[in-house]
């Protein structure tokens, strides 16, 4: 009996790591070592002490905030959630490579691009290029960079849709398994 192929091939889990990795890098390098502004503050002491943030709360925010002050064993709480932050900013990004890789493949099966040709590259690498560089380019924009490396709850939100996007793109390969839908609806509610 042979094994299945997986739905995402070894090129694109390669561009799923080195984004993710080179990204986690970079914010762990640029993290905040302590309390920053904002909500900094307050989320940290909703987290430490298993309390509720303003509105609307950020349940799972504060569990995964809670486990992250809990499990690391190095630094001080408020740079534990800083690498919470990372953490999931990283994933948000080798996510995105994922999706740009897996829709890149897809565009050399159209007829539009079914006769082109890079010499001496093939269309999975040029696929994996794509990838890499859409998931870097969303790492280091200002934005996500910033939340990256500080307190904030908007690189869980972001981990979240990139997953939901991604299943949505796994529901339209098979839209006749409801796993796909109830997935995604479990995704949403958690995210919402």
């Amino acid at each position: 009996m042979t094994a299945k192929p997986g739905y995402f091939t070894r090129l694109e889990w390669a561009s799923f790591w080195i984004t993710t990795l080179v990204s986690f890098s970079v914010y762990v390098y640029t993290l905040a070592p302590n309390v920053t502004m904002e909500d900094s503050g307050e989320f940290l002491t909703a987290a430490y002490c298993w309390g509720v943030p303003h509105p609307p709360g950020y349940p799972i925010w504060t569990i995964s905030a809670n486990l992250f002050e809990l499990l690391i064993p190095y630094g001080n709480a408020a740079w534990r959630c800083n690498l919470m932050s990372a953490f999931y900013g990283a994933l948000s990004d080798g996510l995105l490579t994922l999706i740009t890789c897996k829709i890149a493949s897809r565009l050399w099966l159209t007829a539009r691009f079914k006769d082109f040709v890079v010499p001496g590259i093939s269309r999975e690498s040029l696929s994996m290029m794509g990838g890499i560089v859409a998931g870097l380019v969303f790492a280091f924009i200002d934005t996500m960079w910033a939340q990256s490396t500080i307190t904030e709850v908007y690189t869980l939100n972001s981990f979240f849709f990139t997953i939901l996007c991604l299943l949505v793109l796994r529901w339209f390969d098979a839209p006749e398994q409801d796993r796909w839908v109830c997935l995604m609806a479990l995704v949403f509610g958690l995210g919402f």
